[in-house]
């Protein structure tokens, strides 16, 4: 779902630092932060701190028990145009199996691997939906750019969401901008977020998608509050630093992504998690 702004004039006042104009109704972080009440700590992959590999499910509900609202996972295409839960392009960082994720099938994938840590289940974009819906957690699914997304493949991402009632707990993120063009293509009503890195500024998502993960060093409250004047969300990138969480959290943004969701939600006050 694109922000209602004009991408030309909202470039202009990011750059300047000034106004935002006419008075624009109250900032909704996102439908995953509203349905919540409050901001999110968000487990990246799962839990690090929990010991299990990440983007298992194992790891993801070991997030959900130390506090996260909220968790964030990758989904890559594989050889039979199915979706696996994954980061990495190669197998061999986190399972016992090696190789290209784009040259093995989802079958192969979850019948001979398993993760490094505990020897975990890898699971299907389907795994992870069937376990989130009765578990109430919210979702932010990464798409990582491979040969194979088009708009059919993120047609049948979008269709395996709705399918089981979660289009209101998931957003969508990606550091390619072609990719949430995608969604923002074959389902409008989605949120979609960019991922901020390297030389480049907010200013690229205006207009175009629903919100942006920043790093702590660009986290002010003058450009959070410039965002949420634009309906915008906006997410703290992956940080584990509790300096950084504070940072994060005194420029108002919307919640953070942490390997240590646990740490977090204790080190913060008025997080949404599970509360422990």
């Amino acid at each position: 779902m694109r922000t209602t702004a004009v991408g030309a004039v909202a470039l202009v006042i990011l750059a300047s630092g000034g106004e935002v104009g006419p008075d624009r109704p109250e900032h909704a972080a996102s439908h995953v932060a509203t349905a919540y009440g409050d901001r999110l700590v968000i487990g990246h992959r799962g839990d690090e701190a929990g010991a299990h590999t990440e983007n298992t499910i194992a790891s993801m509900r070991s997030a959900v028990a130390a506090g996260a609202g909220a968790v964030e996972f990758d989904v890559r295409v594989t050889a039979d145009d199915d979706f696996v839960v994954m980061h990495d392009s190669a197998l061999g960082r986190t399972t016992t199996c090696g190789g290209r994720v784009r040259a093995k099938t989802l079958g192969w994938i979850r019948t001979n691997c398993r993760g490094r840590h505990h020897r975990e289940p890898i699971p299907a974009l389907t795994d992870v939906l069937d376990w989130a819906r009765p578990s109430g957690v919210s979702l932010l699914v990464e798409l990582k750019e491979a040969p194979g997304w088009d708009a059919d493949r993120t047609r049948e991402v979008v269709d395996a969401i709705e399918d089981r009632g979660l289009e209101l707990r998931a957003q969508f993120l990606s550091f390619e901008t072609d990719l949430l063009a995608l969604v923002e293509q074959v389902a409008p009503g989605m949120q979609t977020l960019l991922i901020i890195s390297g030389s480049r500024t907010p200013d690229l998502a205006v207009g175009r998608f629903d919100g942006v993960t920043i790093d702590p060093d660009e986290a002010t409250p003058g450009l959070v509050d410039q965002l949420h004047r634009l309906d915008m969300t906006v997410y703290g990138r992956t940080s584990n630093r509790p300096a950084d969480w504070e940072t994060f959290w005194q420029a108002g943004v919307d919640g953070f992504l942490t390997d240590r969701p646990g740490a977090a939600a204790d080190a913060l006050p008025h997080t949404t998690g599970s509360h422990r």
